[in-house]
C-alpha cells in the first residue's frame, strides 16, 4: 500500500511539472476553464492529499512492526519460559528415573517448586493469543501437560517428606532416598513417582515442539545450547523411547535380544 502512495504521488508530480512547463512556454491550453491560479491551487492541494496519505501509511506501517516486534518479544520470553521448565522439572527427573525400577529403586529428589512457573504465559495470555496457531496450541498444551507434571511432583515431594517424618527413610543423600518398607507414604510416593514417569515423555515432546515453533516465530535459532530441549535430538518421535517401557526398560532389552 506505501508503495502505491508513493508512486501515484511521483506520477502526480511529474504530470503536474510537466503541465506547469508547457503552460509557462506556451505551448499547452487548458480546456477545464479553470484560471491558471486554480489549476496551481488544485495540484498544489492535490499534492497535500497525497503527503497526508503517506504519512497515514507510514503510521500505520509503524504500528504493524511494533506489533510484530511486541509478539516476538513474547515470544521468545515464553521461549525461554518453556525451556527453562524443560530443563529443571523435564530433563532432570527424566535423566533420574532413565535407569531406575520405581517400584523398588531407592527414590529420587528433585528440584523444589515454587509458586508460579509461568509468569510469562499467565501474564501475556491475549497477547499469546495474537501468535501463529501452531505457538498458541503448542503452548496451551504444554503448559496443561506441565500442570500435570507440576501436581504430581508436588505431590511426590509431600509423600516422600512425610516417610521421611515416619521413619521410613533409613537412608538418603541429595538426589535419593531408601524407603525401608513398602507400606503408608513410601507406597504413594512410588505410585506418584510412576506415574510422574508415565506422563514426562509427552511432556517432553510438547516442550520440544513449542519451542520450535516458537523460534520459528521469534527468529531464535532453535539448536542447544541456546535453546535447551533442542538436545533432545532431531526426531521427536524418539524422544522419552528409554521412558516408554515399565519396570527397568524391558523393550529395549526385547530390542537388544532381537538384534543378537
Amino acid at each position: 500500500m506505501m508503495r502505491m502512495w508513493r508512486l501515484f504521488a511521483l506520477a502526480v508530480l511529474l504530470l503536474g511539472i510537466s503541465g506547469v512547463a508547457r503552460l509557462y512556454w506556451g505551448g499547452f491550453a487548458w480546456k477545464s476553464g479553470l484560471s491558471n491560479d486554480a489549476i496551481v491551487v488544485l495540484f498544489v492541494g492535490l499534492m497535500a492529499f497525497l503527503a497526508v496519505m503517506i504519512q497515514i501509511e507510514e503510521d500505520r506501517t509503524k504500528r504493524f512492526e511494533d506489533q510484530e516486534s511486541e509478539k516476538k518479544a513474547v515470544a521468545t520470553a515464553l521461549l525461554f519460559e518453556i525451556d527453562g521448565f524443560y530443563a529443571t522439572y523435564l530433563r532432570q527427573p527424566r535423566d533420574l528415573l532413565m535407569r531406575k525400577d520405581v517400584a523398588k529403586d531407592a527414590l529420587p529428589r528433585f528440584a523444589s517448586i515454587g509458586p508460579n512457573q509461568f509468569p510469562i504465559y499467565c501474564g501475556n495470555a491475549s497477547k499469546i493469543g495474537d501468535l501463529l496457531t501452531d505457538c498458541v496450541l503448542g503452548a496451551v498444551g504444554f503448559v496443561r501437560v506441565a500442570d500435570s507434571i507440576l501436581s504430581n511432583l508436588i505431590d511426590y515431594a509431600s509423600s516422600l517428606e512425610r516417610a521421611q517424618q515416619a521413619g521410613r527413610v533409613v537412608t538418603g543423600d541429595a538426589d535419593f532416598a531408601t524407603i525401608i518398607d513398602f507400606r503408608g507414604p513410601g507406597v504413594v510416593a512410588r505410585i506418584q513417582l510412576g506415574r510422574i514417569k508415565d506422563v514426562l515423555p509427552e511432556a517432553i515432546k510438547a516442550a520440544y515442539l513449542v519451542c520450535h515453533a516458537l523460534c520459528q516465530f521469534a527468529g531464535v535459532p532453535f539448536e542447544y545450547p541456546r535453546v535447551t530441549v533442542a538436545a533432545e535430538g532431531a526426531s521427536v518421535n524418539e524422544i522419552g523411547a528409554s521412558l516408554s517401557a515399565e519396570h527397568g526398560g524391558s523393550s529395549s532389552q526385547s530390542t537388544n535380544a532381537k538384534k543378537n
